[in-house]
C-alpha cells in the first residue's frame, strides 16, 4: 500500500505539528473546565495561533496538494482554506483519539502537551521518537514491529514533556494512532526551539536540529 492510498483511505489531512492525521474517536462526555488538572489552567508559553503559512512550512506543498485530491478526486491549490480556529479548554472532552501518518518528507516537530499521550503503532516502518525530560535527562524511543529488537509498540508520553519523533533513514511510511485523556486541544501545544533546546540537551544538538524548525 501506497503514502497515497493510505491518505484517500483514511481521509486524512495534515497536521499542524508535522505529518498527517484524522481524528477518529472524540467523546461526547466533557469535563468542566474546574474539574481539569491544574496545569490546564496555565499557558506553557505565549499564546500559538496555527495559522495557515504555519502548516505550509509543516508539510511540503506536493505532498499537501496529493493529499486533498486523494481525498476529494478534485485539483486544488491549497488544502485548508481558512485559519483553523482553538477551542476553549473549558469543557474539554474525556477523550480523543487520531490516526497519525509520518512519511519521508515530514516529521513531528519537537512539542509538549498539557496531557499525556499515548503512541500506538499500526503499519509501515520504525519510527524514532525523542523525549526530553526536565534537569537535562532524555530518551530515545523507536517504535514499531520488531519487539524482539527493542522496539515498542506502544509509549506513553508524559505530559510537559518534549517530544519529536520521524522516520528511520529509509523508511517509507508510518501509521500510528494517538490516544489522549483529557482530549486533545490545539491551544495546549506549545513547539520548542532548537536554540532553547539545545543549550539544555547539547548531546542531542544532531537530534533536535532535525526536529525542530525556525
Amino acid at each position: 500500500m501506497t503514502v497515497d492510498e493510505i491518505i484517500k483511505l483514511l481521509d486524512l489531512r495534515p497536521h499542524p505539528e508535522g505529518g498527517f492525521y484524522r481524528e477518529i474517536y472524540k467523546s461526547t462526555d466533557c469535563l468542566a473546565g474546574g474539574e481539569l488538572p491544574e496545569r490546564y489552567a496555565s499557558e506553557m508559553g505565549p499564546p500559538r495561533n496555527f495559522i495557515r503559512e504555519s502548516m505550509e512550512w509543516q508539510v511540503p506543498p506536493d505532498m499537501e496538494k496529493k493529499a486533498l485530491e486523494a481525498v476529494t478526486g478534485k485539483e486544488t491549490k491549497s488544502l485548508v482554506a481558512s485559519k483553523p480556529t482553538t477551542k476553549s479548554c473549558s469543557p474539554r472532552s474525556i477523550c480523543t483519539s487520531i490516526y497519525y501518518l509520518l512519511t519521508p518528507d515530514t516529521f513531528s516537530a519537537i512539542h509538549r502537551l498539557k496531557g499525556d499521550e499515548i503512541y500506538h503503532f499500526y503499519l509501515g516502518d520504525p519510527i524514532e521518537m525523542v523525549n526530553l525530560y526536565g534537569n537535562g535527562k532524555w530518551k530515545k524511543i523507536r517504535l514499531g514491529h520488531d519487539i524482539l529488537s527493542g522496539d515498542s509498540v506502544q509509549h506513553t508520553v508524559p505530559h510537559g514533556v518534549w517530544q519529536g519523533s520521524r522516520l528511520v533513514d529509509g523508511g517509507k511510511f508510518a501509521l500510528m494512532g494517538t490516544t489522549m485523556s483529557p482530549g486533545f486541544a490545539f491551544e495546549d501545544c506549545e513547539f520548542g526551539t532548537a536554540k532553547g533546546l539545545v543549550e539544555q540537551y547539547p548531546t542531542l544538538s544532531d537530534e533536535i536540529q532535525r526536529l525542530t524548525r525556525p
